[in-house]
């Protein structure tokens, strides 16, 4: 049996640090069916995810259905550059996002 995702769009206020004990403050900005259109959203941020400075850092959570749902595989990013011409690069996920879930 095939499983199903949906993937979240998690945008954070703050980049994480490698000492956090929870993750800073963020924010669910969108939910793709497809993998490609949730990281796309992301690298070319679509709707203004990184809202001029607000948002330095995402997230793709692939996220089962159910009751239960379990998040098996992330991608993180962070900007880059100023906020007219930078853009977000995927990076290790920092230490303190590693046991995170939603």
């Amino acid at each position: 049996m095939q499983e199903d995702y949906i993937y979240r769009v998690i945008t954070f206020v703050e980049v994480p640090k490698e000492t956090d004990l929870v993750p800073p403050e963020h924010d669910t900005n969108a939910h793709y069916l497809e993998k490609t259109d949730a990281i796309q959203c992301v690298l070319e941020n679509w709707g203004d995810i990184y809202e001029a400075g607000g948002y330095p850092a995402a997230m793709v959570i692939e996220t089962s259905f159910g009751l239960y749902p379990y998040c098996p595989n992330r991608w993180y990013f962070e900007w880059e550059g100023d906020w007219t011409s930078g853009k977000y690069v995927e990076k290790p996920e920092p230490k303190s996002l590693e046991h995170w879930n939603i």
